[in-house]
Protein backbone atom coordinates (compact mmCIF):
# COMPACT_ATOMS: atom_id res chain seq x y z
CA UNK A 1 0.00 0.00 0.00
CA UNK A 2 2.99 2.25 0.64
CA UNK A 3 4.23 1.60 -2.58
CA UNK A 4 0.88 2.79 -4.54
CA UNK A 5 1.18 5.84 -2.39
CA UNK A 6 4.59 6.84 -2.90
CA UNK A 7 4.59 6.37 -6.68
CA UNK A 8 1.55 8.70 -7.21
CA UNK A 9 3.40 11.40 -5.00
CA UNK A 10 6.70 10.67 -7.48
CA UNK A 11 3.97 11.27 -10.29
CA UNK A 12 2.65 13.88 -9.06
CA UNK A 13 6.30 15.75 -8.06
CA UNK A 14 7.02 14.69 -11.45
CA UNK A 15 4.03 17.07 -12.87
CA UNK A 16 4.35 19.66 -10.94
CA UNK A 17 8.47 19.58 -11.90
CA UNK A 18 7.40 19.69 -15.56
CA UNK A 19 4.94 21.84 -15.87
CA UNK A 20 6.16 24.78 -18.05
CA UNK A 21 6.65 28.00 -16.43
CA UNK A 22 5.66 31.29 -18.46
CA UNK A 23 8.30 33.73 -18.94
CA UNK A 24 7.28 37.14 -20.96
CA UNK A 25 10.10 40.08 -22.46
CA UNK A 26 8.52 43.49 -22.96
CA UNK A 27 11.09 45.37 -25.13
CA UNK A 28 9.38 48.24 -24.76
CA UNK A 29 10.29 48.70 -21.55
CA UNK A 30 14.29 48.90 -22.73
CA UNK A 31 15.18 53.02 -23.40
CA UNK A 32 16.13 53.30 -27.20
CA UNK A 33 19.62 52.28 -27.87
CA UNK A 34 19.94 49.73 -25.28
CA UNK A 35 22.32 46.83 -26.84
CA UNK A 36 20.54 43.19 -25.50
CA UNK A 37 22.76 40.34 -25.65
CA UNK A 38 20.41 38.01 -23.59
CA UNK A 39 17.32 38.62 -21.40
CA UNK A 40 17.40 35.56 -18.64
CA UNK A 41 17.09 32.38 -20.93
CA UNK A 42 17.27 33.85 -24.01
CA UNK A 43 19.77 35.06 -26.25
CA UNK A 44 20.01 37.62 -29.36
CA UNK A 45 22.29 38.09 -32.54
CA UNK A 46 22.15 39.62 -35.86
CA UNK A 47 22.78 37.50 -38.87
CA UNK A 48 23.47 38.62 -42.21
CA UNK A 49 23.41 42.21 -43.84
CA UNK A 50 25.71 44.91 -42.91
CA UNK A 51 25.19 44.25 -39.14
CA UNK A 52 26.02 40.58 -39.31
CA UNK A 53 27.91 39.49 -35.62
CA UNK A 54 26.65 42.61 -34.00
CA UNK A 55 24.97 43.36 -31.11
CA UNK A 56 21.23 44.14 -31.96
CA UNK A 57 19.49 47.14 -30.04
CA UNK A 58 16.03 48.61 -28.71
CA UNK A 59 15.21 51.08 -31.54
CA UNK A 60 13.00 53.78 -32.88
CA UNK A 61 12.24 55.96 -30.18
CA UNK A 62 9.52 58.27 -32.15
CA UNK A 63 7.94 55.01 -32.94
CA UNK A 64 5.60 53.37 -30.87
CA UNK A 65 5.66 50.75 -30.13
CA UNK A 66 9.61 49.93 -29.37
CA UNK A 67 11.69 47.20 -29.76
CA UNK A 68 14.46 45.01 -30.16
CA UNK A 69 15.61 45.34 -33.87
CA UNK A 70 17.52 44.29 -36.73
CA UNK A 71 19.94 46.68 -36.40
CA UNK A 72 22.91 47.32 -34.70
CA UNK A 73 22.10 51.50 -34.51
CA UNK A 74 18.48 51.85 -33.64
CA UNK A 75 18.36 52.67 -37.76
CA UNK A 76 19.66 51.67 -40.94
CA UNK A 77 21.66 49.79 -41.81
CA UNK A 78 19.89 46.59 -40.60
CA UNK A 79 21.05 42.67 -40.34
CA UNK A 80 18.95 40.45 -42.63
CA UNK A 81 18.11 38.29 -39.48
CA UNK A 82 17.42 38.57 -35.53
CA UNK A 83 17.84 36.01 -34.38
CA UNK A 84 16.71 34.27 -30.36
CA UNK A 85 18.34 30.93 -29.23
CA UNK A 86 16.49 29.78 -26.23
CA UNK A 87 18.71 27.90 -23.87
CA UNK A 88 16.61 24.99 -23.67
CA UNK A 89 13.48 24.00 -25.70
CA UNK A 90 10.07 26.46 -25.13
CA UNK A 91 6.71 25.91 -26.47
CA UNK A 92 3.84 27.97 -26.31
CA UNK A 93 5.88 31.04 -28.39
CA UNK A 94 3.97 34.33 -29.10
CA UNK A 95 5.21 37.34 -30.38
CA UNK A 96 4.29 40.95 -31.10
CA UNK A 97 6.08 42.01 -34.63
CA UNK A 98 6.62 45.55 -36.11
CA UNK A 99 7.42 45.70 -39.66
CA UNK A 100 7.93 49.34 -39.76
CA UNK A 101 6.56 49.83 -43.28
CA UNK A 102 4.31 47.74 -45.94
CA UNK A 103 6.90 44.94 -46.82
CA UNK A 104 5.64 41.65 -47.34
CA UNK A 105 8.42 39.84 -47.45
CA UNK A 106 9.61 39.42 -43.65
CA UNK A 107 8.82 36.64 -42.29
CA UNK A 108 9.56 33.82 -39.12
CA UNK A 109 11.55 30.34 -38.85
CA UNK A 110 11.32 28.41 -35.63
CA UNK A 111 13.73 25.58 -35.49
CA UNK A 112 14.58 22.68 -32.64
CA UNK A 113 17.80 21.72 -31.59
CA UNK A 114 19.18 19.82 -34.18
CA UNK A 115 18.56 22.89 -36.64
CA UNK A 116 15.31 21.36 -37.86
CA UNK A 117 12.58 23.76 -39.12
CA UNK A 118 9.29 23.23 -36.71
CA UNK A 119 7.11 26.37 -38.54
CA UNK A 120 7.50 29.50 -40.90
CA UNK A 121 5.24 32.31 -41.59
CA UNK A 122 5.16 35.33 -42.98
CA UNK A 123 4.78 38.67 -40.74
CA UNK A 124 3.29 41.18 -43.08
CA UNK A 125 2.47 44.50 -40.18
CA UNK A 126 2.30 47.32 -41.72
CA UNK A 127 3.44 50.58 -39.25
CA UNK A 128 1.93 49.16 -36.59
CA UNK A 129 2.23 45.65 -34.81
CA UNK A 130 1.06 42.19 -34.62
CA UNK A 131 0.58 39.27 -32.37
CA UNK A 132 1.96 36.37 -33.74
CA UNK A 133 1.01 32.83 -32.03
CA UNK A 134 3.44 29.71 -32.80
CA UNK A 135 1.36 26.09 -32.67
CA UNK A 136 5.17 24.43 -32.79
CA UNK A 137 6.73 22.81 -29.55
CA UNK A 138 10.51 22.14 -28.67
CA UNK A 139 11.78 25.55 -30.12
CA UNK A 140 15.23 26.30 -29.41
CA UNK A 141 15.63 29.24 -31.96
CA UNK A 142 13.55 31.81 -33.38
CA UNK A 143 14.97 33.94 -36.40
CA UNK A 144 12.93 37.02 -37.70
CA UNK A 145 14.03 37.69 -41.65
CA UNK A 146 13.50 40.90 -43.40
CA UNK A 147 13.02 38.78 -46.66
CA UNK A 148 15.36 41.03 -48.45
CA UNK A 149 18.58 39.30 -48.36
CA UNK A 150 20.45 42.10 -46.54
CA UNK A 151 20.20 45.37 -44.17
CA UNK A 152 17.43 47.01 -46.27
CA UNK A 153 14.35 47.10 -44.21
CA UNK A 154 13.85 47.59 -40.77
CA UNK A 155 11.66 45.60 -38.24
CA UNK A 156 11.50 44.77 -34.76
CA UNK A 157 9.84 43.08 -32.00
CA UNK A 158 8.32 44.22 -29.15
CA UNK A 159 7.55 41.61 -27.09
CA UNK A 160 7.41 37.66 -27.09
CA UNK A 161 5.87 34.97 -24.34
CA UNK A 162 6.75 31.89 -24.30
CA UNK A 163 6.46 28.52 -21.87
CA UNK A 164 9.57 27.21 -20.37
CA UNK A 165 11.23 23.94 -20.79
CA UNK A 166 10.13 21.23 -22.63
CA UNK A 167 11.71 17.90 -21.66
CA UNK A 168 13.03 15.80 -24.19
CA UNK A 169 11.61 12.09 -24.97
CA UNK A 170 15.06 10.88 -23.87
CA UNK A 171 14.50 12.54 -20.66
CA UNK A 172 10.90 11.47 -19.64
CA UNK A 173 12.17 7.82 -20.36
CA UNK A 174 14.70 8.50 -18.09
CA UNK A 175 13.08 10.03 -15.21
CA UNK A 176 10.24 6.92 -15.82
CA UNK A 177 12.69 4.16 -15.90
CA UNK A 178 13.93 5.86 -12.41
CA UNK A 179 10.76 5.75 -11.16
CA UNK A 180 10.10 2.33 -12.32
CA UNK A 181 13.57 1.15 -10.80
CA UNK A 182 11.95 3.12 -7.02
CA UNK A 183 9.02 1.03 -7.11
CA UNK A 184 11.07 -2.51 -7.60
CA UNK A 185 13.43 -0.95 -4.61
CA UNK A 186 10.65 -0.89 -2.49
CA UNK A 187 8.64 -3.53 -3.63
CA UNK A 188 11.52 -5.72 -2.69
CA UNK A 189 12.07 -4.23 0.69
CA UNK A 190 8.31 -4.91 1.29
CA UNK A 191 8.83 -8.48 0.52
CA UNK A 192 12.01 -9.01 2.44
CA UNK A 193 9.75 -6.89 5.67
CA UNK A 194 7.17 -9.29 5.43
CA UNK A 195 9.59 -12.66 5.20
CA UNK A 196 11.44 -11.23 8.43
Amino acid sequence: MKLKYLVVGALMALGAGAAAHATSIDFDSYATGTALTSVGDVSFSLIGGSDNGQTPLIGYGSAEPRGLSNSSVADYPTATVLDFSFASAVSGVSFYFNNYGDNGASFYQAFDGLGNLLESGALNSEDGYENNILSASGIKDLQFNNGEGGGNWYFAVNSIEYSGAVPEPTTWAMMMAGLFGMGLVLRRRQGVTATA
